[in-house]
């Protein structure tokens, strides 16, 4: 399948030029169709509150939030305007998780940033990938907070355990992969005492992608046994100068690695390099 339609999701956070130049790189590279997303929270709170709040204040606040969305309207433009992109702007009021859902159905690939807590733009503070992930059933692009990735896909770093979630996700990454300059795959080998059991190479799986016309190398990371998965990928994707990790994501409930760890929390948190996820 093609990559027809991108949507990104736009805000007045530090790293929203870089996630939209991203976004155009994409979209250019494969003719696709870009939209830009921006979502007005609602103005919500207590109706014990609300009476009490004078109407004025209120449009105060609407009028502010509309500001707020020509701002990123006047990003999306300065960008796209010099760019041959067919680009479509769209502002939503709603719930950040909600608009991005009923907006991503249409869609092939959904591009968003990494959660940003120290951010100064207070929705950036809240919008987290987490839900986004897991409802969508589309493929999502994260973003990471700092750095500029205006050039992505070129040399790809595959995460593989033999689950669902890391199958869905190579299917959903073959347009990308194969426009490539490189394609690698890693298995984490465990200690001994850590996984007994055998290693799932990425050997077959890079037999199916050949006959989509990528050609892929599979290769053994081996851990000590305290280094967590996310690190090793991570650290991989430096040492070979990838700018692509392509993963599976949640192949447990969030709750459960949100208590006890897991790769998906982890990467991102630490992300340092665009991440390609499905679930």
């Amino acid at each position: 399948m093609a990559l027809k339609d991108i949507l990104v999701h736009i805000d007045n956070s530090v790293s929203c030029e870089n996630r939209l130049k991203t976004a155009l790189q994409l979209a250019k590279q494969h003719g696709a169709h870009l939209i830009g997303l921006y979502t007005i929270a609602p103005l919500t709170m207590p109706g014990y509150v609300a009476v009490e709040i004078p109407l004025e204040t209120i449009q105060t606040l609407h009028n502010a939030a509309k500001r707020d969305s020509q701002q990123g309207e006047a990003l999306f433009s300065k960008l796209t305007g010099k760019s041959s992109v067919s680009c479509e702007w769209r502002c939503e009021e709603g719930t950040y998780e909600e608009a991005l859902l009923q907006h991503a159905r249409y869609v092939d690939l959904i591009i968003i940033g990494q959660q940003n807590p120290q951010d100064s733009d207070a929705q950036a503070q809240i919008h987290s990938p987490d839900n986004i992930l897991l409802d969508v059933g589309r493929p999502v692009l994260i973003v990471p907070r700092s750095g500029e990735y205006a050039s992505i896909g070129k040399q790809v770093l595959i995460g593989w355990n033999g689950s669902r979630e890391a199958i869905r996700a190579i299917n959903d990454a073959i347009p990308i992969l194969q426009v490539a300059n490189k394609v690698e795959i890693v298995s984490i080998e465990k200690s001994k005492q850590h996984q007994p059991e055998k290693i799932i190479t990425g050997t077959d799986i890079a037999l199916h992608l050949a006959r989509h016309d990528v050609t892929a190398e599979a290769h053994i990371v081996s851990s000590d046994g305290n280094t967590r998965t996310g690190a090793l990928l991570l650290t991989h994707a430096g040492e070979i100068g990838a700018d692509l990790l392509v993963v599976g994501a949640y192949g447990h409930s969030r709750w459960k690695e949100m208590l006890l760890g897991g790769v998906t929390h982890e990467l991102l948190d630490t992300m340092t390099l665009p991440v390609f996820a499905s679930h």
